[in-house]
């Protein structure tokens, strides 16, 4: 059986900042978390609203820069031709073809 590379994860923690944001800092800083993390992606303040809508979601993480470029320009597009009766099961047509980007979790 081919074993698999392993990846650490991406984190995108959305805060406004100050003493919360060093203690996340510092949390990933720790050597057992750095083993599987990358270190966090910081962006400012969003509503939680924002966040529940899936494309909006994917804006954040893409202004963050923790999505590649073809899947976000994928998405964008996307949104133009999307049957809002169905959005949810049609949402992730877009990235058919896309290719998966190299290392992450599918690509090989």
């Amino acid at each position: 059986m081919k074993e698999q590379k392993r990846r650490k994860l991406r984190v995108l923690v959305i805060t406004m900042g100050g003493d919360r944001q060093e203690k996340i800092k510092a949390l990933f800083d720790h050597p057992t978390m750095k083993e599987d993390f990358e270190a966090p992606v910081f962006s400012p303040g969003v509503s939680a609203r924002t966040l529940r809508k899936r494309f909006e979601f994917f804006q954040v993480a893409n202004e963050a820069g923790i999505m590649p470029e073809e899947e976000w320009k994928a998405i964008e597009e996307g949104q133009e031709t999307y049957n809002l009766k169905q959005i949810t099961e049609t949402f992730f047509n877009c990235l058919e073809g896309v290719p998966v980007t190299q290392g992450r979790w599918g690509s090989e």
